[in-house]
């Protein structure tokens, strides 16, 4: 079993109790089929799941993008992982 990065940027990281500067980074499990980036980050113990629920219900929920190997993917945490990739959650940003 392979694994992809991750890497969860402020100030969503800081949402999901992680608040040191550069944000979180992971390296989750996938298969050598493509995996849904829910699923693969759901398999990290011991806080998978309670980063699933913080990403979906919490404060960051609606808040943040997700960019795998340079391009956005509006599947969010449903998105393919495949083994390798480099999965980036930026928070979404408005202004001019």
């Amino acid at each position: 079993m392979g694994s992809a990065s991750v890497v969860i940027y402020q100030p969503i990281a800081s949402m999901l109790g992680h608040p040191q500067p550069g944000g979180l980074s992971l390296k989750v499990p996938v298969g050598n089929k493509p995996t849904a980036l829910r699923k693969a980050l759901k398999n990290l113990k011991p806080s998978g799941a309670a980063l699933i629920e913080a990403l979906e219900q919490g404060k960051a929920a609606n808040m943040f993008v997700v960019v795998i190997n340079g391009h956005v993917n509006h599947r969010r945490l449903d998105s393919p992982v495949h083994e390798g990739d480099i999965v980036s959650i930026f928070p979404v940003y408005v202004g001019g």
